[in-house]
């Protein structure tokens, strides 16, 4: 996150909280950008620490030049409250700028323990690093809200509330049973994200389980009792399907989920296909995001450059981006 501080605030009567800010972004708590071609800003830093505002200064520009820093404030001098939504970044005042470096990054999901593990899996070994070190030091917060109803009944709630715009990012499922209906739960929670300018991912596919790498289970098996087990040929009959019956089949419950069944897309299958997947794969298929080495999970799922979970990587990666 780069908190913004126009030229304005670079005056004594601000040099405490002016200084606060500055231990943050030399603590590695955020990005700090300023007019570095300012006289009067010069003039100021000169006299208040100059090492650290160059530090923070050439910490900013660094990362500026290698990656897009979408996740911005900028704090503007004699203004009466935050606007949090204001334009393309929230327009706040210094003492919530303070505030909201010291807050909590949060990424809202269904279920913690499962879609935490799964977003694990997603981004890369270095952004998981970063992600492991935020949680250890309680900057990064899983906020498991136990299913996409209460997700939705919790952000309608208060989604302007402080902090919203920066420090909250929400994932969901779309629950689609095909690739043009979208869950209506799924459909209320992008709007209000999209009203308030949340960061927000709604899966394209139907649920996490829709992305374990069924092939990467299979292969994993045995041959003969790949051949001859029941798994094994329920894992082969959902290989054999297309890709829009595969992302958005109920993974747990197969066709014994009506919406699934009903869906139009399986409407063409073989009867013994049908049979293999009817109930599904259970309610514990997603715990392979917990169990399994998550660099090789990332590798299997990314394997043929799926440009969701590209785009997931990145916004993330955007999101919670502090210096390191």
């Amino acid at each position: 996150m780069v908190i913004y501080l126009e030229k304005e605030l670079f005056k004594d009567s601000n040099r405490d909280d002016l200084l606060l800010i500055l231990h943050l972004g030399i603590k590695n708590q955020t990005f700090i950008q300023f007019d570095d071609d300012d006289e009067d800003v010069k003039n100021w830093q000169e006299n208040n620490n100059p090492e650290g505002w160059d530090e923070v200064f050439r910490c900013w520009i660094s990362d500026a030049t290698k990656f897009q820093q979408m996740n911005k404030a900028i704090v503007r001098e004699e203004l009466l409250e935050s606007d949090w939504l204001s334009g393309e970044f929230p327009i706040i005042t210094l003492t919530d700028a303070y505030y909201l470096i010291i807050k909590s990054f949060e990424l809202w999901l269904e279920n913690e323990r499962n879609d935490g593990s799964f977003i694990r899996c997603v981004i890369d070994d270095d952004v998981r690093d970063r992600f492991d070190q935020l949680r250890s030091r309680g900057r990064l917060k899983l906020n498991g809200l136990g299913g996409i109803g209460e997700m939705k009944a919790v952000l309608r709630l208060e989604p302007k509330e402080f902090g919203f715009r920066n420090k909250i990012f929400v994932i969901c499922d779309s629950d689609a049973a095909n690739p043009s209906i979208r869950d209506e739960n799924a459909e209320e929670i992008v709007a209000i994200c999209n009203d308030n300018k949340i960061w927000h991912h709604c899966l394209e596919r139907r649920a996490i389980e829709n992305y374990v790498p069924i092939n990467y289970l299979a292969d994993k098996m045995n041959p003969l009792q790949r051949t001859n087990s029941d798994l094994g040929k329920k894992y082969d009959a959902f290989l054999s399907l297309n890709i829009n019956q595969k992302n958005h089949f109920h993974m747990k419950n197969g066709f014994k989920n009506l919406g699934c069944l009903n869906s139009g897309l399986y409407d063409s299958l073989a009867d013994d296909v049908k049979t293999l997947l009817e109930g599904g794969f259970g309610d514990k298929l997603s715990e392979v995001f917990s169990d399994e080495d998550p660099e090789i999970i990332h590798n299997h799922i990314h394997g043929d450059g799926d440009p969701e979970l590209n785009s997931i990587f990145t916004k993330i990666n955007h999101f919670m981006r502090v210096p390191v």
